[in-house]
């Protein structure tokens, strides 16, 4: 029987993203998404690493920034290696489409932008 991965994210981002190119120049954003199941709780808030692969990398890096929403759709990979002689594993977004849902640098200023439209700082 196949099998499918189909991971659906939206949230905001914690911190700025990082900008890598592979050996062969691929760019390679890594995304750190703040996901919360109870919006007055800022307990609840998950952190799910996202990795963003060419054009789309490029695009989260020159317009988003931290507290931005996000919607990311993608497949779960488990990534391994060993550190201190111990195996490690983490789940990480494999991110397919990337849709930019919140305001972005060079955006223009809107009256309900909410959180972090003014500098004010974001709570995740």
């Amino acid at each position: 029987m196949p099998s499918y991965s189909l991971a659906l994210l939206m949230g905001h981002l914690a911190k700025e993203p990082h900008m890598r190119h592979t050996a062969k120049g691929t760019a390679v954003a890594t995304l750190v998404l703040a996901v919360r199941d109870n919006p007055k709780d800022p307990e609840s808030a998950g952190f799910f690493d996202v990795t963003v692969w060419g054009a789309q990398a490029e695009a989260v890096k020159e317009y988003c920034t931290k507290g931005q929403c996000l919607l990311v759709e993608g497949s779960l990979r488990q990534e391994r290696w060993e550190a201190d002689g111990q195996q490690k594993t983490r789940v990480v977004v494999n991110a397919r489409h990337v849709t930019f849902l919140g305001r972005g640098k060079g955006a223009a200023p809107a009256d309900d932008a909410g959180p972090g439209a003014d500098g004010e700082d974001v709570p995740f």
